[in-house]
C-alpha cells in the first residue's frame, strides 16, 4: 500500500491500487489507528463503516474509534474476507486504500482525507511517512526505522514519548508513528543516522534540518553503503 507525498497529496491516479482485505486478522477483526491528514493522531470518537463486495457475499459492519483514534470492528465470519474488496468509510467519507498500511503489531494505520478536518492542537502523537533508499536510489525493504520524539510544553516532562517501531515494506516505504509530542528531533535507519534526509518535489531535493513535524509525508532517507547499527 502506498503512502502519498506532498506533491501527489490528493492525486489518486499517482498511487498504486491496493486492497485492505489482507489486513484483516485471522480472528475476523479489523483493527487500527486513525490519523488526521495533517499527521496528528485522531483525538475524538469517529464513526466507521467497513464494507465488502467480494466473491462470497456482501457485508457492512459499523463501528467507532475511541477517543485516541483506535478502533476494532468485529467481522463475524472471516471467510467473508476471502479476496474481498474491503473498503473503509469514516464519518461518511470513503478512505482510499492507498491511505492505509499495516503496522508491525498488525493494526491498520489510516490517514484520513483532508475534508474530515484537523486534530486538536493539544493532541500529542503523530505520523511521518517516506522511503528508505540506497545510494543508487533503490528502495530498501525490511529496514528498521525509529527516532526520538520532540516533547514540548511545561508539562512535557510528565508525558511518555514513544516511537512505535517500523519496518520498510515494498520499495522501501515506511510509516513511523509516535506519541508524546508532535515532532521528531531525530530519525534513524537500522539504529543509526541516515546519510541524507530530504523531500523530493518536482524533481528537486529539499534538504531537511531540525525537527520533522507530524504530517511530513514522502520523506526520503538515504542509508548509503556503510553499515549502520544492528540489523
Amino acid at each position: 500500500m502506498g503512502w502519498f507525498s506532498d506533491d501527489e497529496h490528493m492525486d489518486a491516479s499517482a498511487r498504486d491500487e491496493a486492497d485492505l482485505d489482507e489486513d484483516v486478522s485471522q480472528s475476523g477483526a479489523l483493527r487500527g489507528r486513525l490519523y488526521w491528514a495533517d499527521g496528528r493522531r485522531v483525538d475524538r470518537p469517529l464513526g466507521l463503516i467497513a464494507t465488502s463486495r467480494g466473491w462470497v457475499r456482501a457485508f457492512e459492519q459499523h463501528g467507532q474509534c475511541d477517543p485516541k483514534g483506535e478502533f476494532e470492528i468485529p467481522i463475524s465470519d472471516g471467510k467473508q474476507m476471502h479476496r474481498a474488496d474491503l473498503a473503509l468509510t469514516v464519518e461518511g467519507v470513503p478512505v482510499a486504500p492507498q491511505r492505509a498500511s499495516q503496522a508491525l503489531d498488525g493494526a491498520l494505520v489510516v490517514i484520513l482525507p483532508a475534508e474530515l478536518g484537523r486534530g486538536n492542537d493539544s493532541a500529542c502523537g503523530g505520523i511521518v511517512t517516506g522511503v528508505v533508499l540506497d545510494s543508487d536510489g533503490a528502495g530498501l525493504e525490511q529496514r528498521s526505522v525509529g527516532g526520538e520524539v520532540r516533547t514540548e510544553g511545561f508539562l512535557s516532562f510528565m508525558s511518555s514519548a514513544e516511537v512505535l517501531p517500523a519496518k520498510t515494506i515494498s520499495r522501501g516505504r515506511f510509516a513511523l508513528e509516535f506519541t508524546g509530542g508532535l515532532a521528531l528531533k531525530r530519525i534513524y535507519v537500522d539504529g543509526g543516522d541516515p546519510d541524507e534526509i530530504y523531500l523530493e518535489r518536482r524533481g528537486e531535493k529539499l534538504p531537511l534540518s531540525g525537527d520533522i513535524r507530524a504530517g511530513t509525508y514522502g520523506l526520503r532517507l538515504v542509508r548509503g553503503k556503510r553499515i549502520l547499527g544492528i540489523f
